[in-house]
Formats: C-alpha cells, sequence, structure tokens
C-alpha cells in the first residue's frame, strides 16, 4: 500500500515510476521498501504511550486513530522524498536522509503528537483516572 500510495504522490511531481511488489522505480533508479518502512514502530510507540496513560478509554481512541493516520502519512511523504532524493541526488546524501534525518523526525513527531494529546488532556482536566 504505501509503495502504491508513495508512487502515486512521485507521479504527481511528474515522474513516472511504477510499482512492483515493494519496489518503486523507473528504468532509472528504483528503492525497495523493506521491513521497517511501514512505520509501525512510532505508530506501536505512540498507541502504547497513549493506551499506558491512566485515563478513561473513551479520551484515547480518537487520538489514537488520527495519530496513525497521521503518522501514516508522514511515511509517505518519506517514502516519497526519499524517493526523490535518490533519483536525483548522490547516495551518501540518500543514506543521511534514510539512516538519520527521517527517522529523527519521526521520533520528534511521534513526540509532538503525544504531548499535544497530553496538553488538551490537561486542558480538560476534567477526565477521571481509571
Amino acid at each position: 500500500m504505501y509503495a502504491k500510495v508513495s508512487s502515486f504522490c512521485v507521479n504527481i511531481f511528474g515522474e513516472e515510476t511504477f510499482v512492483f511488489n515493494d519496489d518503486i522505480g523507473t528504468t532509472d533508479f528504483s528503492m525497495s521498501l523493506k521491513k521497517g518502512c511501514d512505520a509501525l514502530a512510532p505508530i506501536i510507540l505512540y498507541t502504547v504511550a497513549i493506551l499506558a496513560f491512566p485515563v478513561k478509554f473513551n479520551t484515547k481512541w480518537k487520538p489514537i486513530l488520527i495519530g496513525v493516520i497521521l503518522i501514516s502519512l508522514l511515511n509517505v511523504v518519506r517514502i516519497a522524498t526519499l524517493y526523490l532524493i535518490g533519483a536525483y541526488t548522490g547516495e551518501s546524501f540518500f543514506d543521511i536522509m534514510h539512516e538519520t534525518v527521517w527517522p529523527v523526525a519521526f521520533i520528534i513527531f511521534t513526540l509532538i503528537l503525544f504531548l499535544r494529546w497530553l496538553s488538551s488532556l490537561m486542558k480538560n482536566n476534567t477526565h477521571a483516572t481509571e
């Protein structure tokens, strides 16, 4: 799914990529989505952080759903930008973005999502603990 959606997004910018299994590419450049490219770790981290917080479940399900959607959308942006970086820059810049910048961005984004939920929870201090 991520490969198809990311390929669609890249094609909006004039690329003519194909998707075959978990590969996105053209005749000039392709990349393969492997285990870990699914943003599952930040989704699990975010979900577990909210579920572990001692408040009623009805204050948790909506932020979890929104967070999963936002993290998934960010992952599509990550894959699409990595494809474009790989297609148009050198391998070293691709590696830096893939192995350093995007993982840190996911950690920061996930933390911000959790802190925003926590902040909204504290503003509405009427929620009783479980």
